[in-house]
């Protein structure tokens, strides 16, 4: 998996489980399993419940958000790039 850029907002959180639920959730993209990965410990029933609370909450969200977004610039900026390179080729065929 590619190194997630962490924003302003992820440095933000304090609870350190709340954090890794986020780098979690960003892989998974599943908040029952990215709570599971978080806290192993926690039942599979609590897991559903809490992800979603932690989804819901603002600086959770944002933070995840902000994620979302910079991956998604980083590959709009290759995908540009690569475009680039493929034209300048076909310009000098």
């Amino acid at each position: 998996m590619e190194k997630i850029p962490m924003g302003k907002k992820f440095d933000e959180i304090k609870n350190q489980k709340h954090k890794e639920f986020i780098l979690a959730y960003i892989e998974l993209q599943n908040a029952t399993l990215a709570y599971k990965k978080a806290y192993p410990t926690a039942k599979y029933s609590t897991c559903g419940q809490n992800g979603a609370k932690l989804l819901k909450d603002t600086k959770t969200a944002e933070a995840i958000q902000e994620i979302f977004d910079d991956l998604w610039n980083e590959k709009k900026k290759k995908s540009e790039q690569r475009l680039k390179i493929f034209w300048h080729s076909l310009m000098l065929i």
